[in-house]
């Protein structure tokens, strides 16, 4: 740990950019199947490889595969509600399930199947991938500035930690959402209080 330590740049940077985008609504688009009770709440989503799309269906308890024109296709039934998903493999996903505190891998194969997870010390939320590490957003949900990034391996062993900032204080509150950039350089983090989080 004290040589990986010794050769980080830096644990995170906050970034304040004043540039205003815009985003244009291309539509809304109905992701109830039949067996669906409540009303569908869909706090995450990736792009696979092939060019469908994977929801995550919070009050369901399921992961939905929309085809191009996000027509569901395929869904798989999950034991809690789902919150994040990130592609991991041609193949595979990573889902996160924030009241069991796991992380869990499904195939994409012709149909989605759960294969296998690894449990988190908190309760997690968001996650993303890149070259062979899953960054999960971890927190206390009852107790604000408990918040952290942790970084595992495909196997679940964490990796490392990101929570304070180099003078020590807590960088987050509660992350919900986090991404990162292709070449894996920047992860960014929206965070219930700090806003959008950027760590290098």
């Amino acid at each position: 740990m004290e040589n990986f330590l010794n050769s980080v740049r830096s644990l995170g940077i906050f970034a304040d950019n004043n540039k205003a985008y815009k985003a244009k609504l291309n539509g809304s688009y109905n992701v109830k199947i039949g067996e669906d009770v409540e009303t569908c709440d869909i706090p995450g989503s990736c792009l696979l490889p092939d060019g469908t799309m994977v929801v995550t269906d919070w009050s369901n308890k399921r992961l939905k595969r929309l085809d191009a024109s996000y027509r569901v296709t395929d869904h798989c039934d999950l034991p809690e509600e789902p919150w994040g998903v990130a592609c991991t493999a041609p193949g595979e996903i990573a889902v996160t399930m924030t009241d069991l505190k796991k992380v869990q891998f499904v195939s994409t194969g012709a149909s989605m199947s759960l294969t296998t997870s690894f449990s988190t010390s908190e309760y997690c939320r968001g996650v993303c991938y890149s070259k062979g590490e899953l960054f999960v957003s971890c927190a206390n949900l009852s107790k604000e500035g408990t918040g952290y990034v942790a970084v595992y391996d495909l196997n679940g062993t964490q990796l490392r930690t990101v929570k304070t900032d180099p003078s020590g204080q807590n960088i987050f509150s509660v992350p919900h959402h986090i991404s990162i950039i292709s070449d894996g350089s920047r992860v960014y983090v929206a965070d219930q209080n700090a806003g959008i989080v950027t760590l290098d």
